[in-house]
């Protein structure tokens, strides 16, 4: 604070000290970050609109722009940017964006265009490769444009490969892996990637990059089917690496990760396995956390993950419409938990609504559904068995003839099998045998036989917390095995 008050220096010789301290009011008052970044590009004689209505113009006509000429953009033509100001004003842009994602601000996107355009029209930079996977993830966001934001993937892989410089080389893949391909290419294909953006910012320096490689890497993992136990040894090493390094966002953004892993594996909270307070996150950490605009949401999406898991469909479905159903989206854009969050809100609120008859549940049960369905129309692989195990609990919601919801289940159940999504098909096989023991004619003994298989793939994940669950709720069906 001493050099960015001083009068004698320059406005160019502060702004390495601008940099530590906006890393510094980022982990503390994410906006005050935001408006010391705009603060600066206003130095910098770059101004950022204020208010709601120029946010929303300017975002408007970009999205269109992008959407119309994106496919006609070609990286590996542009010069290289020269000008030492825009230089500057692409680097400030990129930790506005960083900071407004943080704090969930709206101009978020006027970062991102503004970088993009800057690049189109002066050359590629080293904030380049950032600035194209930035605007896909926009084109995800706000126009469900999947292509249209995987092609723009690749532009920031393209812009990396002709930037001379690589020090934002693991920030690039790390976008590019977490938040762009995973909608459009098999999520198992985004591993290797990511353990190299992990490499790379450990070989240049960018831990940040490289944690939160990291962190998105085993959280992929975890909704692609990985064994438990081996997720258990990776998060407890990941975590103690992050504490060292004093990255504070990212160590608390695992904490309910990790201790969702804990409970599944029937280690931790055996009494209320759905609780996210335990021997991670004590009740003052988890408090604080929720008062968090950036960390509350993967609180939220891993307790409702839990809640799906271990058949608390009433309690999600109320806590699911308390939230709103765009809360995830709007905070955390093109995010890959948005997938598997959709989906177990989907699942749970028609589960809730056959249950209760609650129509509020059935109209965001379906809103989810249809959000699914639309993604597996574009193109996303990886959202195939969410359709149609969705599918299975909406015609079982509407009262449809029994052997096609039954024929439902069973087509989800293999499709989750052959993706190797093997929690989902014990969920699946789970609501196969509750279908077959509620449904009137009850039919006990197939009920019981799908709730000892799903027993039988929870296992094989590791999910020993949910088999003891599974064995307390229906000990008829283990009765004689």
């Amino acid at each position: 604070m001493a050099v960015i008050q001083c009068d004698d220096i320059q406005l160019k010789e502060k702004l390495g000290v601008y940099n530590t301290w906006v890393a510094h009011l980022l982990n503390r008052k994410g906006k005050d970050a935001v408006a010391l970044c705009i603060n600066i590009l206003g130095r910098l004689c770059y101004r950022i609109p204020d208010g709601n209505a120029g946010v929303g113009i300017e975002l408007a006509w970009h999205l269109l722009w992008v959407k119309c000429r994106g496919t006609r953009i070609c990286p590996s033509g542009l010069k290289m940017m020269t000008d030492t100001r825009k230089l500057q004003v692409m680097h400030w842009l990129d930790k506005l964006f960083l900071c407004c994602y943080a704090s969930g601000d709206k101009r978020l996107a006027v970062a991102v265009f503004r970088s993009l355009s800057l690049t189109l029209k002066h050359g590629i930079s080293v904030h380049s490769s950032v600035a194209f996977a930035q605007a896909a993830m926009m084109l995800i966001t706000f126009l469900n444009d999947l292509q249209g934001g995987s092609a723009h993937g690749e532009y920031a892989l393209t812009s990396l490969s002709k930037s001379e410089s690589k020090t934002l080389a693991a920030k690039t893949m790390f976008l590019v892996h977490s938040f762009i391909f995973r909608w459009t290419k098999p999520v198992r294909q985004m591993f290797d990637p990511l353990m190299r953006a992990h490499d790379t910012g450990l070989r240049t320096g960018d831990t940040e990059s490289m944690d939160w490689a990291a962190v998105n890497l085993l959280q992929l993992r975890l909704y692609a089917g990985t064994s438990l136990d081996e997720l258990a040894v990776n998060f407890d090493h990941l975590s103690s690496q992050m504490k060292a390094m004093k990255l504070h966002q990212a160590y608390t953004f695992t904490q309910p990760v990790y201790q969702a892993v804990l409970n599944l594996t029937g280690v931790d909270n055996t009494e209320d396995p759905t609780s996210l307070v335990g021997k991670v996150l004590s009740h003052d950490e988890f408090d604080a956390c929720i008062l968090d605009p950036f960390l509350k949401p993967s609180f939220c999406i891993h307790e409702c993950l839990l809640l799906t898991y271990f058949g608390k469909h009433e309690r999600h479905a109320e806590l699911f419409a308390g939230m709103g159903p765009d809360f995830v989206a709007e905070a955390l854009p093109a995010a890959p938990e948005n997938m598997i969050n959709t989906f177990v809100n989907g699942l749970s609120c028609l589960a809730a609504a056959r249950g209760m008859g609650e129509k509020r549940y059935a109209k965001l049960g379906k809103l989810c559904r249809d959000r699914i369905k639309k993604w597996t129309k574009l193109g996303n692989p990886n959202v195939r068995h969410y359709d149609l195990f969705l599918g299975a609990e909406y015609h079982a919601l509407k009262g449809k003839k029994r052997s096609d919801v039954v024929k439902r289940y069973k087509s989800a159940i293999r499709t989750s099998l052959d993706g190797e999504f093997i929690q989902d098909a014990a969920l699946a096989c789970e609501r196969l045998g509750e279908f077959e023991m509620t449904v009137s004619p009850c039919d006990m003994d197939e009920g019981h036989r799908y709730i000892r298989q799903a027993a039988e793939y929870w296992m094989s994940w590791g999910a020993r917390g949910k088999v003891r669950d599974l064995e307390g709720k229906y000990p008829k069906a283990f009765d004689a095995f």
